[in-house]
Order: structure tokens, then sequence, then C-alpha cells
């Protein structure tokens, strides 16, 4: 009877079954504490796919500001992480924004330890809607990858992948107007201006197409006079009409004249118009086109001379041609309507002061029987020689219209959408 009545060992039956309730607890515990960081990383990692995509699609609205792709020749290419970086995809470039840096940690966080995958796409708004439905991206045959229809709008589709989770957006980007360049109306702007042609006959036509004459400005001081290095013809032989239509010592803009500050346009402006030249595809990184016809024009270095007989451009239909440096020679019977400038990159100036004769190098001449309708503008101290036996320079004021570069492209507010990555 003693053992029956003896309660020792009777407190490890509840102890035993304590600890199992408290293990239980433990393993809930840390199965939902499992699940919430799971969770956790997933909802990081799809914030991470977010970011990318949104950074891609960023960067391709600002590449499609500096060129605009206005139809099928400009169409944007593929892009993705592993396109080689140009003027129309930023490529491998952008995952240095998210990848390990050279301190060994991943910038954003360890979501980003592996490469993150991208692509965007160009898309046109076929219907000019400014609702995007994902079928258009799936569409056959595909939309094209431009401003096909011409309404100065596209979609820009961005999609990414970190840690397994996908995201994509879209947005409507559109183009502004195109911007019209400043320029001073003349007929002439340069470092220096001469005629090889002692003939008593016009050779520059200051008035021409135009009510109001455009004045031969010239950053030198001297002239006229024949043979004068600055302003180098014979006033007595009627050479320039008006007679009168000359300035010396042109000061471009309202500082006073340094080495750096002989432009007429700035250097913002000519990359803007170069930029516009690149899509409409008349853009020369090299040597001389076979033509020089076209709404605008652009050479960014070379020499280059024309001596047939042929006509660039119409009075109808003037062009814009731009030279970044180099030097264009008219001869023969050539005829060019439109606008010649040329910044004259490898020219140079004095420091202060007029242009003189060290600085001189000649730019734009013109021989034979060409001529020129509009207007000739050269940088710095470059020189223009006209000693054609006709009128080579016929002025006309219409020309300044067409120096325009295209618009910025922008996004079209309550067009951003995140789609589903099904």
């Amino acid at each position: 009877m003693s053992r029956l009545s003896d309660e020792r060992g009777l407190a490890l039956v509840p102890a035993l079954a304590t600890i199992v309730i408290v293990l239980m607890l433990g393993a809930a515990a840390l199965a939902t504490v499992n699940v919430q960081s799971h969770q956790s990383g997933l909802e990081r990692a799809q914030e991470g796919a977010f970011q990318v995509a949104e950074s891609a699609l960023n960067t391709q609205t600002l590449q499609l500001s500096r060129k605009w792709p206005n139809n099928a020749a400009a169409a944007y290419g593929a892009c993705n992480q592993s396109t080689a970086a140009s003027a129309t995809c930023t490529g491998a470039a952008l995952a240095g924004n998210f990848t390990t840096v050279a301190g060994g940690a991943p910038n954003g966080g360890s979501d980003f330890g592996t490469t993150p995958t991208w692509s965007t796409r160009v898309i046109d708004d076929v219907d000019g809607s400014a609702f995007y439905d994902d079928a258009l991206a799936s569409r056959a045959p595909a939309p094209c990858a431009c401003d096909a229809n011409a309404d100065g709008a596209v979609w820009v589709r961005s999609e990414a992948t970190v840690g397994g989770r996908k995201s994509v957006v879209v947005n409507l980007v559109q183009q502004s107007q195109p911007r019209l360049e400043a320029l001073p109306t003349a007929s002439i702007i340069a470092g220096a201006f001469e005629t090889s042609n002692e003939g008593k006959k016009v050779i520059v036509d200051a008035t021409g197409r135009s009510a109001t004459a455009g004045v031969v400005a010239v950053r030198c001081v001297g002239g006229p006079a024949s043979g004068d290095a600055c302003l180098g013809y014979d006033p007595t032989k009627g050479q320039l009409n008006p007679e009168d239509a000359y300035q010396t010592g042109y000061v471009d803009g309202t500082a006073l004249p340094n080495a750096t500050n002989r432009s007429i346009l700035d250097a913002e402006a000519l990359a803007r118009l170069k930029q516009t030249a690149q899509t409409y595809g008349s853009y020369y990184a090299t040597g001389c086109p076979s033509t020089l016809t076209g709404a605008l024009v652009y050479i960014e270095n070379a020499s280059c001379s024309y001596t047939s007989s042929t006509q660039f451009n119409s009075a109808a239909s003037p062009g814009v041609v731009i030279f970044g440096a180099g030097t264009l020679s008219l001869g023969g019977t050539t005829s060019f309507y439109g606008l010649i400038y040329n910044a004259n990159g490898q020219g140079s100036a004095p420091g202060s002061g007029p242009c003189t004769a060290g600085y001189k190098n000649e730019v734009v001449s013109l021989n034979g029987d060409a001529s020129v309708v509009g207007a000739i503008l050269v940088d710095k101290c470059g020189s223009i020689t006209a000693g054609a036996s006709g009128v080579n320079i016929v002025f006309d004021s219409n020309v300044f219209a067409n120096v325009v570069s295209n618009g910025t492209a922008a996004s079209i507010k309550n067009t951003f959408r995140i789609v589903p990555a099904g």
C-alpha cells in the first residue's frame, strides 16, 4: 500500500507534456517566421524587379528624346542587359546600377547579388489610344518599333526579373514640337570674306529674295578693299549689292570676344541638330556624302568638294548643311539652295578682340559658276572665298526657318501602368 501512495515521479508527466507543447509552439513560430521571411524576400525581389524595369523604361525614354524613331528606317532594335550599348539601347551599362560593385556589396541590397535580367521595347501606338493592352506586344505582325503612324507617340514596354520575380511596366512617350534654332539673319557671317574675282559685277547679292538685305558680317577689322585680309573685295566695282550691306568687327552674342565664344550656335544646339540628322539618316561621322540635298545634312569632319553641274535642293525646298569641322568647296556650275553652316572645329580665335590674319583659315570656297542661294555662316576666324564668274551668293532669309531640331520626348501623364506579368 505504501507504493501506491508514493507520489514521486508524478511531476514528470506534466513536465513532458509542457515541453512537447512548448516545442510545438516553437516549431509553429519557426514555420511562421520562415514563411514570413520567404514572403519578405519575394516582396523585396518584386520591388527590385519593379525598380529595374522602371529604370530601364526611363533610360529608353531618354534615348527617344535624343533620337526619335520617325520611320521604319530609324526603328529601335532589341534592347536588354546583353545588348551592345548604342544610341538606342543602354545595354550592359544599366546593370552597374544594381549589381555588385567594387566594395563587394550589391547596389540596392542582397537581392541584386546576381545580375538582373531586363528588356525594353518601343511599340507604335497603332490605334492612337492612350490605353495599353499587352496584346499589342504579341500581335502578329509585330507593330513597328517606331512612330509608323506619325502621330508623335510610341509605347515603351519594359520588363525585368530579379530573384525569380518579374515586373512589367509601360508608358506612352510623346515627342514635343520641333525646335527652331535661333540664328542671326545675315547673308554671310564669318571670320573674314574675300573675292578672287576682279570683275565689275555683283558677287554677293545681299538682298536677293528677301525684302531686307542680309549683311556680310565679319569678325575682323579692315576693308572693304581689294586684297584686304578682312573684307577683301573692291567696293568700286559693285561686287556687293547693296554696297553698304557689310559689318566689320562682328561680335557673336553679347559677351566680349574671347578664344571660345566666336560661335553662332552653342554646343547644345549643334548636338540637337546632329541628333536630328541621325534620325533622318543624313549624319556622316566620316567622309563626304554623295549629295548635299536634304532637309538637314550633318557632316562631322571632312573636306568635301563638289564640282559637277549639280543642283542641291531647290528654291521651293531649301535645305541645311552643317559641318562640325572640315571644309566645303563648290565649283563648276554647282548650285546649292539653303543654309551652309560650318562650326570650323579645326579653327581657332584670339583670346580677345577681333579675328586677325594669323587666325584666318579658309573654310568655304566658291569657284567657277558655283552659287549659293540662301546664306553661309562660319564660326571662329574661318573665311569664305567667292571667286566665280557670276553671282556667287544670293541671300534668301527663308532658309533660316529650316534650321529645326527634333523636340524632346517625355512620358504622357496618366499612361504609366504596371502590366500583369503572367
